[in-house]
C-alpha cells in the first residue's frame, strides 16, 4: 500500500483506485473512516488517499457539495496554496502538528513534522494533522500498525462484532469492494 494525504480547493468525486479517508483521534488512537467510491468529499478537506501501488491517480472535480465523513472530528486539515510553520500555528491553535510519514524509514503513520510536535511548513494541496493538546499527550507519532483502531480491537475479543468490516490496514469498511477483510475477526475474500 501506499498512502499520500491530499487537499483541493474544489470538491471531487472518489474513484474506485483509492482509498480517500479522514483521520480522528479517539481514545489515544487513530480513527480512520473511509468515504465510499462514488462519494464526494467537500471542497477544502484534509483527507488521506492509499492505493494498493503508487503512480498518478485523477480526481473527478465536481460542483457538488459532499459530506465530511466524520465532520468536526477530521483532524486533517487542508493546506491550500501552501503553509508556512507560522501560518499552521496561527490556524491551529493549542495544537500538536503531525505529517503522513515514514518514521525511521520503517513505520507508517502521523509523526511530528517538526520538534516537539511544533507547527512546520507544508507544500499545496496536502493535509496535516492537527490534534488539540487535551485530545493528547505529547506523542511523536501515531503509527498504522499498533495505533489504528478496527484490526486490533475486533481481533482482541471474541464477542461478535455485528457484521463490521475492516481493510488490511485496520480501517473501518463501510460498504466492501474486491479483495481482502477482515469481517467479525476473520480474514474473508469479497468477490
Amino acid at each position: 500500500m501506499v498512502y499520500g494525504t491530499y487537499s483541493n480547493s474544489k470538491a471531487f468525486v472518489v474513484s474506485e483506485d483509492i482509498v480517500v479517508s479522514e483521520i480522528s483521534i479517539v481514545d489515544g488512537k487513530l480513527y480512520v473512516e473511509d468515504y465510499e467510491t462514488g462519494d464526494v468529499v467537500p471542497a477544502n478537506t484534509g483527507v488521506m488517499v492509499s492505493a494498493i501501488e503508487g503512480g498518478d491517480y485523477t480526481v473527478n472535480l465536481t460542483s457538488e457539495t459532499g459530506t465530511s465523513v466524520l465532520g468536526e472530528d477530521n483532524c486533517l486539515r487542508p493546506t491550500g496554496n501552501g503553509l508556512s510553520a507560522a501560518d499552521m500555528a496561527t490556524t491551529d491553535t493549542n495544537c500538536l502538528y503531525y505529517r503522513l510519514t515514514m518514521h525511521d524509514g520503517e513505520t507508517i503513520g502521523f509523526w511530528w513534522g517538526a520538534a516537539d510536535g511544533a507547527a512546520f511548513s507544508i507544500a499545496a494541496n496536502k493535509a496535516y494533522m492537527a490534534v488539540p493538546k487535551p485530545k493528547t499527550t505529547a506523542r511523536q507519532g501515531f503509527a498504522f500498525a499498533d495505533e489504528t483502531t478496527g484490526i486490533e480491537t475486533t481481533m482482541a475479543g471474541s464477542k461478535k462484532m455485528n457484521g463490521e468490516v475492516y481493510n488490511l490496514q485496520g480501517q473501518r469498511v463501510v460498504k466492501a469492494q474486491k479483495g481482502l477483510y477482515i469481517v467479525n475477526g476473520k480474514k474473508v475474500i469479497m468477490k
